[in-house]
């Protein structure tokens, strides 16, 4: 059964927020939504910020903005070996630049199979800034919505670093995701994949779609779960990073810059090997990882 034949991705919400806005057209039966909205940026506002002396010498430090956007263009045209070493520590420092540090727990294993190359990095999503926080971890390409490739400066950069790009208007490009995918995977790249196909703010989460999935099967790569929370200085979960709701790059980058984002915790867990510790059938490799990653089997909503 070919992808475009099984659709059972029906939302049980058909109204459209900010993350099942229309981009190009009319959305579909099976475009993705969220329940994240204002009420989880409110909570934001009321947390904590830096000083104004901290925010503008955080001002100040962007002012090197420029030479990480132009250095990370640069690190996608060296070779692997270069693109290994210059990738991670370029995202790193650009994180810094807005002053947050990510934190790895990853067991051997998980470590292991990212230096081997070829996996596909299932992740729970929040925001345009995953994509950096990932980068800082290991060389790796992504599937993501084309609109952001229009982010000024920063699209630029999403796009060279070999992003398959997906219309999530249209489930006919569906299939050519999967297959450029796998054929990314089968090449030694890791891909890093979205399943809920759009952002939640922490406290709620989306079910995964399993379309991607069949990428892993097609290419023979293991799936890596991967599990990312935003904290604040307390070291409470926030949803300051967030692009939910209605949201901004600007918003989501004022908020990094005010301090209410200090760590990103990365959770690595083992990986997944079809036929050996998780099932053959896309949709239960799909549940499978949801439920490493979440520890339910399903979407969960606010409280």
């Amino acid at each position: 059964m070919t992808i475009a034949e099984q659709r059972t991705e029906t939302p049980s919400t058909p109204a459209l927020s900010h993350n099942t806005r229309k981009i190009k057209g009319q959305a579909h039966a099976w475009y993705p939504y969220s329940a994240c909205g204002k009420t989880c940026t409110t909570r934001v506002h009321d947390e904590s910020r830096e000083s104004g002396s901290a925010i503008a010498a955080r001002l100040a430090g962007l002012a090197r903005l420029p030479l990480y956007i132009g250095a990370g263009a640069a690190a996608v045209a060296l070779p692997q070996r270069g693109r290994s070493a210059m990738g991670p520590k370029i995202a790193r420092r650009f994180l810094r630049s807005f002053g947050v540090e990510v934190v790895v727990d990853a067991p051997v294993r998980a470590t292991e199979a990212l230096r081997q190359e070829g996996v596909l990095i299932a992740v729970n999503h929040h925001t345009w800034w995953d994509v950096f926080v990932l980068a800082s971890i290991a060389p790796v390409r992504f599937i993501a919505r084309d609109d952001l490739a229009a982010i000024p400066l920063l699209g630029d950069v999403i796009a060279r670093m070999g992003t398959i790009f997906i219309d999530r208007t249209s489930l006919r490009t569906l299939p050519t995701v999967v297959a450029d995918a796998a054929e990314t995977m089968r090449d030694g790249h890791n891909v890093v994949a979205f399943p809920e196909a759009t952002t939640w703010c922490g406290e709620a989460h989306g079910r995964f779609r399993p379309a991607i999935f069949q990428a892993a099967l097609d290419s023979g790569a293991p799936v890596l779960p991967v599990h990312i929370e935003y904290r604040n200085a307390r070291g409470e979960r926030t949803a300051a990073a967030a692009f939910i709701g209605k949201d901004t790059v600007l918003s989501s980058v004022w908020n990094m810059l005010s301090g209410r984002c200090k760590t990103v915790h990365v959770r690595l867990y083992p990986p997944l090997r079809s036929g050996v510790n998780a099932p053959g059938r896309r949709q239960d490799l799909a549940a499978v990882t949801h439920r490493v990653i979440f520890g339910d089997d399903g979407e969960r909503d606010h409280g």
